[in-house]
This record gives structure tokens, sequence and C-alpha cells, in this order.
């Protein structure tokens, strides 16, 4: 039979062209192009919760203990460098218990309004940027949906307790939790990664936490980095002020913890801690204290390998929360407004709950369409709407606070407080009461499985 005679190929025609044996062009899918579309409408929810968050300012009766914290900073930073250390500031007479460096800073605001201004206004535009970082530090999160998760999110996250306690107080936790966020979301080439952690540590010690995950993650470089930026901000103070600094680190430091437990007590509702949450299941027995300081130190060693591993497998966003979650849970004191780390919390719930839950579909061997289709999702909300729920700011009227006036608090606040009665919980108010360690040690607990289902997963669909 010649060539000519030759049957016709049954099926479809190869491609000869050049231009046919091209790949697609590359651009966002049509989930992607239609996730653009809410930018406006995430942009007015912040604008929204903006507005709401204002409104309370002078609607609410928090409004006459507001910004306590920040009268503190801004009294000691014009007050003499010899009395830095002595007495109390501000209407509520709190003592200062921050390095000198800070008292400076304060010192060189010209009046306490644009103090408030400086607080206030970049805390919330550092809220929007940890949201921002914390994406980035999402491997789950596609670049063209930053925008509208990150105005979403900042709004929402206005409104958990931790973050509204920091604005209500004028505290800086904001800011230096942005500090900390932005340092880690830096790429590991970057010549200053650690400086900004240093600085942080600089002001509060907890993040210095994070100069030995850096280590143990055998980034050297980057945590000899976050020590020169401690060392140098402790020496900024040392030659500001070297007596004050001498004896801040000295004597103030080592004997805060003390201080306020002789004040108010550890074993407070609103001092979040590992240490507290023994203090309160054991009815602070001295046996307590010494238990509980040998599970905070094994509390910051466990946040480190987990982050470790996080690290390692790729998770960033989720190595950088369980660092920063085992520090403030080490601390010895954590008042419910230091937990502003649930702002990337909230991230990585909605950044990776549809995943795991794809993840876990996979791995039961669901195969209807249907289920994969919608499932993720809905668990997403589920799980997102669980998390505010736990964690968001409330109304709440007391007797003992503001005249009975709302103030926003945590669910913490509705449980029997003060005059010791955090001893006397029993049962759920147990498990209510120590929210924030409990589930901060849930957390440190179930990454490493949650790793091993996940990282299952994804080296199945990379296949």
């Amino acid at each position: 039979m010649s060539p000519r005679s030759a049957p016709a190929a049954v099926g479809p025609a190869l491609p000869t062209a050049p231009s046919e044996l091209r790949p697609p062009p590359a651009g966002p899918g049509p989930a992607v192009r239609r996730w653009r579309r809410p930018t406006p409408a995430a942009a007015a929810l912040l604008a929204a919760s903006l507005a709401a968050w204002l409104w309370t300012l002078h609607a609410w009766g928090y409004a006459e203990g507001r910004l306590i914290d920040l009268h503190v900073y801004y009294a000691a930073g014009h007050a003499a460098p010899s009395l830095l250390y002595r007495g109390g500031f501000g209407p509520a007479h709190l003592p200062y218990i921050y390095p000198p460096a800070v008292a400076r800073l304060f010192g060189a605001v010209p009046g306490f309004g644009a103090a408030r201004a400086l607080v206030l206004g970049g805390s919330v535009a550092v809220l929007v940027g940890v949201c921002r970082w914390s994406l980035r530090l999402a491997p789950e999160t596609p670049r063209a949906l930053r925008l509208p998760l990150t105005l979403a999110l900042s709004g929402v996250a206005l409104w958990l307790e931790p973050v509204q306690a920091t604005l209500m107080f004028g505290q800086v936790n904001l800011l230096l939790l942005g500090l900390v966020v932005f340092d880690a979301a830096l790429p590991d080439r970057c010549r200053w990664k650690g400086l900004a952690t240093g600085i942080a540590a600089g002001v509060k010690l907890t993040p210095a936490l994070f100069a030995v995950f850096y280590a143990a993650s055998g980034r050297r470089r980057t945590a000899a980095r976050a020590f020169a930026g401690f060392a140098g901000t402790a020496l900024l103070g040392l030659v500001l002020m070297p007596g004050a600094s001498v004896r801040y680190w000295l004597d103030v430091l080592p004997s805060t913890s003390t201080l306020i437990d002789h004040r108010i007590g550890l074993a407070m509702v609103d001092d979040q801690s590992m240490t507290a949450m023994v203090l309160r299941l054991l009815d602070g027995t001295p046996f307590a204290h010494r238990l509980g300081t040998v599970l905070s130190i094994l509390a910051a060693a466990l946040g480190v390998a987990v982050g470790v591993a996080a690290h390692r497998r790729g998770q960033r966003l989720a190595a950088v929360l369980a660092v920063g979650t085992a520090s403030t849970l080490a601390s010895p004191i954590a008042w419910s407004h230091h937990w502003v780390w649930t702002v990337p919390g909230l991230v990585l719930v909605v950044a990776s709950a549809p995943g795991a839950a794809r993840a876990l579909l996979a791995r039961a061997r669901v195969a209807r369409p249907s289920v994969h289709r919608f499932a993720p999702p809905a668990i997403g909300l589920v799980l997102t709407a669980g998390y505010l729920l736990a964690y968001a700011a409330w109304p709440l009227r007391s007797r003992r606070f503001f005249q009975g006036r709302p103030w926003p608090a945590g669910l913490t606040w509705r449980l029997p407080h003060n005059h010791h009665a955090e001893y006397a919980w029993h049962g759920f108010q147990l498990l209510l009461g120590n929210l924030y360690p409990a589930s901060a040690v849930l957390l440190l607990l179930g990454l490493p499985a949650g790793f091993a289902c996940y990282g299952a997963w994804t080296q199945t669909r990379r296949r």
C-alpha cells in the first residue's frame, strides 16, 4: 500500500504550529478574578469597622479610664531620670516598668494629644500591616487575594479583645507585634532581617525567643542581628540614662512579677500566662509558683521546636505563630492585651482552614465532588466564626469598672473575678477563665499533628 493510499489517522489532530505548542497565557483563573470584585466591599468593611471603633471612643463609658498606660508612658518620658522608677505616673499612679529608652522616646513627643494620635493611629496602621505580612507568610494564599483579605481581616481583627484592650489602654503591643511579623516576612537573604525583632525585644523581653528560633532553624546571621538590635536598644538607654538603665535591668525587670503579685495578684483573671493558669488550678500554693515556672520554660522550648518543624515544612506563618504564642505563654505576666498574636492566628485560620479540610477529606477518601466543593469553605467559615466567638471583644457592664457602663471585654471577664474569686472557679469556668493559655497549649500540641495531615495531602496533590 502506497503512502498516498494510507487511511487517515483516527483521533484528534496534534498541534503542529508553534503558536499551538505554546502554553496558555499565565494569569489568575476565574476564581481569582472573582475575588478581585470584593475589594471595594472589603475596604467598606474596614471603614465601617474603624467608624464603629471611633464611635465607641466617645459613646462608651470606658472613655473615662482609657489610655491609662499611655498616660504612664508620657508622664514617665517627661519625668526626671532619677524619678523614672520611683512612684507612680498618670491618673492611676501606676509604676513605669519599661526600659529608659522607651521613656526617652515618649519624652520627645511635644504633647499628650500627639502621643495619643501616634500610638492609636500607628497601632491601627500596624494592624493592617500585620494582616498583610501574615498573608505573605501563608503559602496557601494566592497573591491576587491578599488585598481584599487584608482589608477584610483588618476590619474583623480590630474587634478582637487583645486589640481592643491594647487600644483602650494605649498599650504598645500592636507596634511590637508589627516589628516581629514584619521582620519574619522579610526574605532570609535580607541583610536587615532580625534587627526589628531585636528592637522589639529591647522594649519587651518576650520577643527575644525569636532569636532562639532563628538560631535553631539554621539562620544564625538573623539571630545575631536580633541580638545586635536588642543590645543596641539597651545600650542606647544606658547612654541616655545610665543610672536609670542600671536600675531597670538589675532591679525593676527581675522584680516586676513580684510587684504585680503584691498589688493585684498574679491569679487575676486578666493574667493569662502559664504561671497564672497553674496558680488558679492549684489555689495559689507555693508549689504552683514553682510548677508554673517549670512549665513556662517547657512551653518556650516546645514553641521553638514546633516553630522549627513548621519552618522546615514551609509553613512560615504557623512557625511565627507558634513561637510568638509560646513567648507570651511563657511570660511571667501575660495580660489579655498581650495576646495580640490572635491577629496572625485569625489569618492562619482563614488562610489554612479550607486546605486543612481538603486534607481531611482526602485522608477520609471522600469521593463526592460536591462535598469537596462545598465542605472546605463551610468548614472554614465555621472555624472562623468559632475563633471570633472565643476571642472577640463583647460589650460588658461591670459595677467595678467604669460605673457600670459598657466597655469591650473578652469572655473571661464574664466570670467571677477579683478578691481571689478566681480560686473558686470550677468545671467550665476553669476552661473559659484560662482561655488564652489553654488554647496556646492546644495550638502547640496540635500543630505537629496538623503538619502531618496537611503535609501528606499537599505531597499527594503535587504528584
